[in-house]
């Protein structure tokens, strides 16, 4: 039986999380379907319509599973994007919790990431426990490496992702041992 954890609250002074519905899907997508939103994410192009489905899938599944994922992230004008902590199997050998988020462009440049990211880091240090938490980015993708390093996590180094190369980020170790 899975251990029971703590849904992800968390509201700063402009933004609150919330879960992630089935009606969020065509919003999500439409972010998904952008070539510059999506040139750092993943493969690096958009998502067909299947795979958004696929991915949409996984993100409520792992709410299911855990009680936590990425979810909606609500400013003053409305839904602006998603993030959140999630489970990824780094180089197929473990299962890290990763720190999460993508917003529509519209919303770059407002401090929204730099915001939510750290308060999204703190809780899950504190109500799930988590010894570390990991980050990665596109080497290329400079903004979210500053996001991550202001929210505490720190570069240690490449690694394989899903058959990309990508630069790996972490909190320090609460427990003061490296995984």
């Amino acid at each position: 039986m899975e251990k029971a954890h703590p849904s992800l609250a968390i509201e700063t002074s402009r933004l609150r999380l919330e879960p992630l519905t089935q009606d969020d899907f065509p919003l999500i997508f439409s972010m998904w379907k952008k070539p510059v939103v999506m040139r750092y994410i993943g493969e690096g192009v958009p998502f067909s319509s299947e795979r958004a489905h696929e991915v949409f899938s996984r993100i409520q599944e792992h709410k299911k599973k855990y009680g936590y994922s990425l979810e909606k992230v609500i400013a003053e004008e409305g839904v602006i994007g998603y993030a959140g902590l999630i489970h990824y199997e780094l180089d197929d050998k473990n299962d890290d919790v990763e720190v999460g988020y993508l917003f529509d462009e519209h919303y770059w440049n407002k401090g929204y990431a730099g915001e939510i990211v750290p308060a999204i880091v703190k809780w899950g240090v504190e109500h799930l426990g988590l010894d570390y938490i990991v980050g990665v980015t596109n080497p290329h993708n400079k903004i979210s490496q500053k996001v991550l390093m202001k929210s505490g996590l720190h570069y240690v180094g490449k690694a394989m992702y899903r058959g990309k190369e990508v630069d790996r980020f972490e909190t320090p170790h609460v427990s003061g041992v490296a995984k």
